[in-house]
């Protein structure tokens, strides 16, 4: 998400479920866009509600962003 618009995430994030919509899954939201927040309690927020997920799914360029790859480690990937 490094130097990328809320929006841009969201239109990217909206591309990769359309490939999935006739698949029998279900999204969890974990883009979390908090005024005063800092990166890392997204990232703790999001690394959470992967211990409910069967599959995570990484956006290409996943590997430049320091969040996503933590979140790549924990996913076991």
């Amino acid at each position: 998400m490094k130097n990328r618009t809320a929006e841009e995430i969201m239109r990217e994030r909206d591309e990769i479920m359309a490939k999935w919509t006739n698949k029998s899954v279900e999204f969890i939201d974990s883009f979390f866009c908090e005024p005063g927040k800092n990166s890392t309690d997204s990232l703790g927020k999001s690394i959470s509600l992967m211990s409910d997920a069967d599959l995570v799914v990484f956006a290409p360029g996943w590997e430049n962003a320091r969040g996503c790859k933590v979140e790549h480690q924990v996913a076991g990937y």
